[in-house]
């Protein structure tokens, strides 16, 4: 009979440990620490980039945000304006696969008022180091590996947030043209 009595305390406990709880599994069978913050191709005077094998010829930064195993957040890089958007930062979005070690990935945006996805990938972490695969080869993601920068460049620092040569036609870049809603 006493234990019954204690069912009501423990429901009020599992209700407050819940949320602890429920992160502490993500952190262990996502790793998602490792997923959160910025990856840059430049994090000059916090590592040798040589010893890393980082990227230098297409310059690109993540900036990603975990929630569980839902990963959001913008990606720039050279070519992105390649697209056809008046803006260098797309958005992203993907799921960390169980393990913690990839996540499947999107790259979209919203033209017209629709979602349009322009491309899916991989992106993998290994320690520091994201590093890119299963993109369109035109985009020239592929083997991309960008170090999580405990000291990174702020948006400012990029060399435009806008796209330069844009000229806003409500269609997207014919070099990755695609079947779009």
């Amino acid at each position: 009979m006493t234990q019954v009595l204690g069912i009501p305390e423990k429901i009020a406990n599992f209700k407050e440990n819940w949320p602890k709880a429920k992160s502490y599994y993500y952190e262990v069978f996502y790793q998602t620490p490792r997923w959160s913050g910025i990856f840059d191709s430049f994090p000059e005077g916090v590592v040798d980039m040589a010893d890393y094998g980082l990227t230098e010829e297409n310059k690109a930064a993540v900036d990603l945000v975990v929630e569980g195993n839902w990963v959001n957040g913008t990606i720039w890089w050279d070519q992105s304006c390649n697209l056809g958007l008046p803006w260098s930062g797309i958005l992203i979005q993907g799921y960390i696969n169980f393990g913690g070690k990839s996540a499947e990935m999107e790259i979209f945006d919203f033209v017209g008022g629709h979602k349009v996805t322009f491309m899916t990938g991989t992106f993998r972490v290994d320690d520091q180091i994201l590093e890119m695969s299963d993109f369109p080869v035109e985009t020239d993601l592929n083997g991309s590996r960008l170090f999580h920068n405990p000291d990174p460049a702020t948006i400012e620092d990029w060399p435009s947030n806008y796209c330069s040569d844009f000229m806003f036609k409500g269609q997207v870049s014919d070099s990755l043209k695609q079947d779009y809603p």
